[in-house]
C-alpha cells in the first residue's frame, strides 16, 4: 500500500484500491468461522471503526500508521511523570486539548504561545 500511494496515483486509482481493500476487509469481517476472541476483535474494532481503517488510501496526507503520533505523544509523558499525574479527569482532559493544540501548531509551523494567547483572548 506504501508503494502504490508513493506513485501519487490520481484519484480514480486510489478509490478502486480503496474498494479492492474494502472487499477484503468485508471478507475478513464475514468469515464464519472465527473464535471467540477474534470475533471480539471483528466486532470492537474492524466493524466499529470500519470507515476509518482506509482513509489514507483516499485522502491525502494522512499516514498509513499511527507513528507520527506515538512520536508526539512522547513529549507529554515527562511532563506528566514531573507534575506526578493529573490529579481529575477533567485535569488531563484540559491538558490533552491543550496538548493536541499545541502540536498541531508547531506542525503548522506556527508560534503556539502566539496562538495560544489568541485563542484566549477570543
Amino acid at each position: 500500500m506504501a508503494d502504490f500511494l508513493k506513485e501519487n496515483p490520481v484519484k480514480e486509482k486510489k478509490l478502486e484500491k480503496k474498494k479492492e481493500f474494502e472487499k477484503k476487509l468485508n471478507e475478513i469481517i464475514n468469515y464464519k468461522y472465527w473464535c471467540k476472541e477474534a470475533k471480539s476483535i471483528i466486532d470492537n474494532w474492524l466493524i466499529a471503526y470500519r470507515g476509518h481503517w482506509l482513509t489514507a488510501i483516499e485522502i491525502e496526507g494522512i499516514s498509513l500508521d499511527n507513528n507520527l503520533c506515538e512520536q508526539k505523544i512522547r513529549g507529554s509523558i515527562g511532563w506528566r511523570k514531573m507534575l506526578g499525574g493529573h490529579r481529575t479527569r477533567e485535569g488531563a482532559k484540559q491538558y490533552a486539548i491543550i496538548r493536541t493544540h499545541r502540536q498541531t501548531w508547531i506542525h503548522q509551523k506556527k508560534y503556539p504561545y502566539n496562538e495560544l494567547l489568541n485563542v484566549i483572548q477570543n
